[in-house]
């Protein structure tokens, strides 16, 4: 059928693709771990707080909304305080489920 050269030069060709693949694989898995590193972060943020007892919850969202104002100053009031009512009303929902 094919002579062995040209089976030869295939399988060689092959090789080069599989190795450029695995090559290419693993350059997006170190970039999904150097892009995904902020989340991972952020999660054991998030779950540090789904432990944290309510009453320190509710005791911490003063002191948040003062440094959020300190730090992310706002001009327009209305929309400031429509986000925090709504995080808030979020907050309490969560507390009595």
């Amino acid at each position: 059928m094919f002579p062995r050269r040209e089976l030869t030069t295939l399988a060689g060709g092959k090789a080069a693709i599989r190795a450029r693949i695995a090559r290419e694989r693993s350059d997006c898995v170190a970039a999904v771990k150097t892009a995904a590193r902020p989340l991972r972060w952020l999660d054991r943020l998030h779950a540090r707080w789904r432990t944290t007892p309510t009453v320190v919850k509710f005791a911490a969202m003063p002191a948040l909304v003062f440094l959020k104002a300190k730090f992310f100053p706002r001009k327009e009031r209305r929309r400031w305080f429509a986000r925090w009512v709504r995080l808030a009303w979020h907050l309490v929902r969560a507390v009595r489920d």
